[in-house]
């Protein structure tokens, strides 16, 4: 399992990190996936965050400096917008009240 600080020193761009080189291959498919969801998360978050980048590489930069961190981004994300940075999963959202 990969974890959130590998994703990040990947975003970073630190090669020199063990499981970034090991994991390069899935990381590099998590940042796919991250970056064609982009558009979704920022009509869910809005201006939760402050004013967005357009696209792009941008988004990394743009949500670290707004959270931190990938680990707090995540936490942010969730209890806030029940979403995360790939998409919106069903275990996040409100359970239904009888």
């Amino acid at each position: 399992m990969i974890r959130g600080a590998t994703f990040e020193a990947f975003l970073n761009g630190d090669v020199r990190d063990l499981a970034v080189r090991r994991w390069e291959q899935l990381l590099k498919n998590y940042e796919r996936r991250m970056h064609a969801f982009h558009p979704e998360l920022l009509r869910v978050v809005g201006r939760g965050f402050g004013r967005a980048p357009p696209g792009g590489k941008a988004f990394w930069p743009w949500l670290k400096e707004a959270c931190g961190s990938m680990t707090a981004a995540t936490r942010r994300l969730v209890e806030h917008f029940k979403i995360t940075v790939f998409r919106s999963y069903q275990c996040h959202q409100p359970s239904a009240t009888l």
